[in-house]
C-alpha cells in the first residue's frame, strides 16, 4: 500500500506545478528564489555588493502581449549552464496588481536581485556587457532595464519587477521610458522574425531608437557572445566580436540591471516543448572591453559561470537530512513526513507544522537542481 501511496504522492505534484507560485487577491505574490553564484560581484567603484540572482515568480507581462506564467523552479543553474526552461500546458498566475489569469505556458527569468550599473560610476566612465548563450525558441531576451535596488523607494523598476509584477507601479515608469526606467535590448528574438536576426534596441523618455542588429548563425543551435559597450554619450553592439548597431542618442545614463529570459511573443510560440536556453557565462566589466575575457580577472566587475550552484549545498531548506546534497534520500524524507510515517519537521517547506504533495514537489525540484522553495 506505501509503494501506492508514494507512487501517487511523486506523481501529483508534476500536477500541482501548474500553479505558478502567487497569491492572487491579496496583493503579494510569492517571492522570488535567490541564487548566488557570482566568483566577483563588485561596484563601479570596485567595492564588494550583493551579486544575487532573483528567479522570478510573478504572471505574464500582459501589457506586451505575453503568454507565460513565470516560476523559479523554470531556472537551473550548474557549471556553464544557467538554463531558463519553458513548458507548454495550462497554467495559473497573478501579481500583486493582477488577479489570476490562466496561460498556456511556463517560463523563467532571471534578474539581479539588487546589483545595478551605469557608466558614469566606473572609474573610466565605460562598462562592458558580455553575456555568452544559446536561445530558446520563443522570445527570448538579454537586456537592461532601469533600477537601482532592493527596497520599496528605490528608483526605477528593479524592486517591482522583481518582487511584485512587470507593471508600471511604486517608482517604475517603464511604459513612459522615463530616463531611470529605461530599456536597453542587448539580445533579443522572437519566433516570427526568427532566430538570425539579433534585434537591438533602447527605449526612454517615450522614445525607441531601433537599430539594425546583426545576422547570426541560428542562435537555438548555437552559442554566441552577446556585447555591449556602455558609456555616458553612446552605446556599440556586437556579437562575437562583429560589430553591430551603435547609438549616440537616447543613451540612458541612470543605473540598469539585467535580466535574462525566454517569454512567449504574441506574434507567435514555438511548435515544440520543452524549449530551453542556456547562459554559460555573464561578465561586467570597467572599460570598453573586457581585458581578461570570460575570468574574473583584469577589470571585472562582474563574473558568474554559475559553477558554485547553491541549490544543492547543505544550506538548502530542502537537504532535510543535511548531508550537504538534495537528492532521492531527501525524497524519501519528505514523502514519509508527508503521509504520516513519521512526524512532520523538516519538510514542512510550505506552511509551520504542515507537510504535504506540494512540499514533497519542491524537494524532488531541487533534487533536480532547481531553487529550493520555501513559503507560500
Amino acid at each position: 500500500m506505501f509503494k501506492y501511496i508514494a507512487l501517487f504522492l511523486l506523481i501529483a505534484p508534476f500536477k500541482i506545478n501548474a500553479q505558478a507560485c502567487t497569491n492572487p487577491g491579496s496583493g503579494a505574490v510569492c517571492s522570488p528564489a535567490i541564487q548566488s553564484t557570482a566568483q566577483v560581484a563588485k561596484s563601479g567603484a570596485g567595492a564588494a555588493v550583493d551579486g544575487s540572482w532573483a528567479l522570478l515568480n510573478h504572471s505574464a507581462d500582459l501589457s506586451s502581449g505575453d503568454k507565460g506564467c513565470y516560476s523559479s523552479g523554470q531556472v537551473t543553474f550548474a557549471p556553464s549552464a544557467a538554463t531558463i526552461t519553458m513548458t507548454k500546458g495550462t497554467y495559473q498566475c497573478g501579481s500583486s496588481d493582477i488577479s489570476t489569469t490562466t496561460q498556456q505556458y511556463l517560463t523563467g527569468s532571471m534578474a539581479w536581485k539588487s546589483l545595478a550599473y551605469a557608466p558614469s560610476q566606473t572609474t573610466t566612465g565605460q562598462l562592458t556587457i558580455e553575456v555568452k548563450a544559446k536561445m530558446g525558441r520563443g522570445w527570448p531576451a538579454i537586456w537592461l532595464l532601469g533600477g537601482n535596488g532592493d527596497t520599496p523607494s528605490s528608483t526605477g523598476c528593479q524592486y517591482p519587477v522583481v518582487n511584485e509584477t512587470w507593471d508600471n507601479i511604486g517608482n517604475c515608469n517603464w511604459s513612459s521610458n522615463s530616463s531611470d526606467s529605461a530599456e536597453i535590448d542587448i539580445a533579443e528574438m522572437t519566433e516570427s522574425g526568427g532566430y538570425t536576426f539579433n534585434s537591438e534596441h533602447i527605449f526612454m523618455n517615450n522614445g525607441s531608437s531601433n537599430h539594425s542588429g546583426q545576422n547570426v548563425s541560428d542562435a537555438t543551435q548555437n552559442f554566441h557572445l552577446y556585447h555591449l559597450t556602455w558609456s555616458t554619450s553612446s552605446i556599440n553592439w556586437a556579437v562575437d566580436g562583429a560589430s553591430g548597431g551603435s547609438a549616440t542618442d537616447l543613451v540612458p545614463t541612470t543605473p540598469m540591471f539585467l535580466i535574462i529570459e525566454n517569454r512567449v511573443s504574441p506574434n507567435g510560440p514555438p511548435s515544440s516543448f520543452p524549449q530551453v536556453m542556456t547562459v554559460q557565462y555573464v561578465q561586467i566589466c570597467d572599460g570598453g572591453s573586457c581585458t581578461a575575457p570570460n575570468s574574473t580577472g583584469g577589470n571585472t566587475l562582474f563574473y558568474d559561470n554559475f559553477g558554485s550552484a547553491g541549490q544543492t549545498q547543505g544550506s538548502s531548506p530542502c537537504d532535510l537530512n543535511g548531508d550537504g546534497v538534495v537528492n532521492s534520500a531527501d525524497v524519501d524524507i519528505a514523502i514519509s513526513q508527508a503521509i504520516g510515517t513519521t512526524p512532520c519537521s523538516s519538510a514542512a517547506l510550505t506552511q509551520a507544522g504542515v507537510c504535504t504533495v506540494s512540499d514533497v514537489q519542491r524537494v524532488i525540484n531541487a533534487s533536480l537542481g532547481q531553487a529550493c522553495r520555501t513559503g507560500q
